[in-house]
């Protein structure tokens, strides 16, 4: 038990620290107090962002638990409204950490050295699994505070509900750690048979996704809709699935059978998922860590610059194509903004009606607003550099100056956000010249008349300058808003390495520079948005757009400046 113990603090020091960001160096530790200090504050900063989106995500199932509270409490439905809840909790709680069981369990940096001390695997198994339990419960409790607040506030607070409820919480939460274990031990053995594991994993973490914002988006109101009209039907459906009954049986109505069921039901799994990837998480660990190879090399025909720079960006390429975690993070933002232009081929009409009520001369800003914020979230540069933390010797054993390793990984992000972003823009071309030529009154409803679409051209008309500056602008501004974005990552993954993980989820999933980058590039969207929401009375879209290009063009110069400059110095300081 105690080497469980300590190896479970290790494991929890790592992923929690992972949130707060940074590694100690040699300048941090000889700066003393002054580093410290500054550390801390970081880090009580990084705690406060992540508490509000913690409370963000609190609010949203606020609104959903609010407006279902009072009519199934009025209704006598209370055990359905805790089955609704403990449903939705499970819900989340596997879509939280699904897509870590792969690479927290099986493919952790030092599994291998775990493996070689004489600690037994089903004792570094169990540290894992209890790491991932952590985790889901607190994905689950943003659904359970919020459900039982609302509940209480209709119903009056019990505190043998809010204890029944908290059991019932522990247990779902072993039930979907069972789960996203099993898809987890399915798709590392599945994916150390493929020769590439990591198009694998991708698409299947993808489908999964897509699946699962599909449902959210499109059932979300529905789902409200049908639990408050149609609540006796939906208590019908459940109440024939005895085990769903038993579950809010247990904490609505206090009933011991349907609570002793409930628990064997939810904890049972958990029991036989770990008897069974105990029995083989030696020989899957092995297999997954075995086929992870990444091999660099740069010939001696590219000690040439020209042949350096593209032996640079392969390395950079390679390695971002052979993490599954991060691809997928990295490139979440580019994999939809792939999907918009499928979802306006579906919904071509739709759009052109909005397009045109909004007016022709925003159409680019708006086209641009989703480019950017689907850029936004494309997060290459940020873990880029804590990344490196195993390969620093190698990279400096190289030919290179560490100006072309940073630029390299800056290309990489630029490439990868190019295509996408100008299939994109393609579409936002053919929207804005397109013109008024298709309008129809379907388009905008019933109750239109020819003189309201005649009124509605008139007003959305712009001249040939703005058609070309919009035009301009549809192609250029995403590629001097991917330098931005790309150079802010990189700064400020210079700025907080992470270089003690041991699992890359710590990094490109929960890293400071991540999720700085990620809300500093969201700000900057947002100001531009503001600034066309607000000044276009005044200053056309078209100058107001072309102003921010001037504005990205600087800040693409300074940032350069500052990675050729600060950002050197940064990265020869990292300790190998």
């Amino acid at each position: 038990m105690s080497t469980f113990m300590v190896l479970f603090r290790i494991q929890m020091a790592a992923t929690f620290g992972s949130f707060t960001g940074g590694t100690r160096t040699k300048k941090t530790i000889t700066n003393g107090k002054k580093q410290q200090g500054n550390r801390r504050i970081g880090k009580i900063g990084m705690g406060l962002l992540w508490g509000f989106c913690y409370l963000m995500f609190m609010v949203v199932f606020v609104s959903l638990f609010i407006s279902i509270a009072e009519p199934f409490h009025t209704m006598g439905l209370g055990w359905l409204y805790m089955t609704m809840q403990m449903l939705i909790t499970a819900v989340l709680m596997l879509v939280g950490t699904v897509f870590l069981a792969k690479s927290l369990i099986f493919e952790a940096k030092d599994n291998m050295t775990l493996l070689a001390m004489p600690i037994p695997p089903r004792i570094i198994l169990l540290v894992r699994m209890v790491s991932l339990y952590v985790m889901n419960l607190i994905w689950g409790s943003v659904v359970l505070i919020p459900a039982l607040v609302c509940w209480f506030i209709y119903a009056g607070f019990s505190i043998s509900v809010l204890l029944l409820d908290l059991l019932l919480f522990l247990a779902a939460g072993l039930f979907t750690l069972s789960l996203s274990c099993l898809l987890g031990f399915a798709i590392a053995a599945f994916s150390a048979r493929m020769r590439n594991k990591t198009i694998v994993t991708v698409l299947i973490s993808m489908v999964f996704m897509i699946a699962y914002i599909y449902v959210y988006s499109v059932g979300y109101t529905k789902l409200i809709d049908a639990m408050v009209n149609n609540s006796n039907a939906i208590a019908e459906t459940l109440g024939a699935v005895a085990p769903l009954y038993w579950i809010g049986a247990a904490i609505a109505e206090h009933k011991i059978v349907p609570l002793l069921l409930s628990l064997c039901i939810l904890v049972i799994p958990f029991v036989l998922v770990y008897a069974l990837m105990s029995a083989t998480f030696l020989k899957t660990a092995t297999t997954a860590h075995g086929v992870k190879r990444i091999k660099y090399r740069i010939n001696e025909a590219d000690e040439k610059v020209n042949r350096l720079s593209i032996a640079l960006l392969k390395r950079e390429n390679a390695r971002f194509c052979s993490s599954p975690s991060y691809l997928l993070n990295g490139a979440f933002g580019l994999f939809f903004l792939l999907i918009c232009p499928v979802a306006l081929i579906w919904k071509w009409d739709l759009v052109k009606g909005v397009a045109l009520l909004l007016g022709q001369d925003k159409i680019a800003a708006v086209f641009l607003g989703v480019i950017c914020m689907m850029l936004c979230m494309t997060l290459i540069t940020a873990p880029s550099v804590s990344l490196e933390a195993k390969t620093l010797w190698q990279i400096r054993s190289m030919p290179v100056t560490t100006k072309d390793i940073l630029h390299a990984k800056l290309k990489l992000h630029l490439i990868w956000c190019a295509i996408p972003s100008i299939l994109m823009s393609i579409f936002g071309l053919i929207f804005l010249f397109s013109g008024n030529a298709n309008i129809a009154p379907e388009m905008f409803g019933e109750g239109v008349t020819d003189e309201m679409l005649s009124e509605v051209t008139a007003q959305t008309t712009i001249s040939t300058f703005d058609y070309i500056i919009n035009g301009i602008a549809l192609i250029v501004f995403p590629q001097l808003y991917s330098v931005v974005s790309g150079g802010i990552g990189l700064l400020l993954g210079l700025k907080y390495p992470n270089l003690n993980w041991t699992n890359e989820v710590q990094v490109v999933k929960q890293g400071s520079a991540v999720m700085l980058t990620m809300f500093g590039n969201m700000a900057v969207v947002v100001a531009v948005a503001l600034s066309v929401v607000f000044a276009s009375a005044v200053i056309p879209v078209s100058i107001l757009l072309l102003l921010w290009m001037v504005v990205f063009a600087v800040l693409s110069i300074c940032i350069y400046r500052a990675l050729d400059t600060w950002g050197v110095k940064k990265f020869n300081s990292l300790p190998v």
